[in-house]
């Protein structure tokens, strides 16, 4: 926790973020892992998590999470084996890549009320309340005061949630690179071309992977593996 709120206001040392990013990444991962894998167990094997109701079934509980952890691990396998092959099609890459949450590293500036409601906006967007943070970082986007991380923001916040929009992000991430502001740039590219992805616009999404791979920004590999794997038009 100290240092979640040392991340928080930005002081942590180089180390501390590296650190903290990765928690972040791998929590969101691990969330998303368990419900997917939770719902193939159900499907196809038919295991599904029990509430404990006493000692004497505790070691028949015990048993059926050791046989669901073994199958937890053979669909994991599956799902690394099926990222790693050619014939993956981008739109399950997307997903992959799109599991990885953008951390949130933003401190901006500007008046009280858009700090606030900037402060409030990233506090839901840690806690992957993602409407509630696109709906926050929409009004502060309203204001004169907005910045291209808040732009940025806005789009990831559409992309992450349960049901993604990506229509309205690309709006959002189309705005952001109208600032000039490089870091947060390649950034926005790079989940921009993501977002046409998923709203099946790939002859929208390779200019900016060519131009990703081309100026050797940010995420290269991924936007080559996802190049290779979009139909020529």
């Amino acid at each position: 926790m100290k240092l979640f709120i040392k991340y928080y206001h930005n002081e942590a040392n180089e180390e501390e973020q590296s650190a903290m990013t990765e928690l972040l990444i791998q929590k969101k991962y691990d969330q998303e892992l368990r419900q997917k894998m939770s719902a193939r167990l159900a499907n196809e094997y038919g295991i599904q998590r029990t509430p404990a109701v006493g000692a004497a079934r505790t070691r028949r509980l015990q048993l059926i999470r050791w046989g669901g952890s073994i199958a937890a691990a053979v669909l994991l396998g599956l799902a690394i084996w099926q990222i790693s092959s050619p014939q993956l099609d981008y739109q399950a890459l997307t997903v992959a890549y799109l599991s990885e949450q953008m951390p949130e590293t933003y401190r901006g500036k500007g008046w009280k009320e858009v700090l606030e409601q900037r402060d409030a906006a990233i506090q839901a967007y840690v806690t992957e309340d993602y409407t509630t943070a696109a709906q926050l970082w929409g009004l502060v986007t309203q204001a004169e005061e907005a910045e291209a991380k808040d732009f940025l923001y806005l789009g990831l916040s559409y992309l992450f949630q349960e049901e993604p929009q990506p229509e309205t992000a690309i709006t959002a991430l189309q705005q952001a690179l109208t600032y000039p502001d490089k870091d947060i740039e390649q950034v926005s590219r790079w989940y921009l071309s993501l977002a046409y992805l998923q709203a099946e616009q790939p002859k929208n999404a390779r200019p900016l992977l060519e131009e990703i791979i081309a100026n050797e920004h940010w995420n290269i590999a991924k936007a080559q593996e996802l190049l290779k794997r979009i139909p020529q038009q």
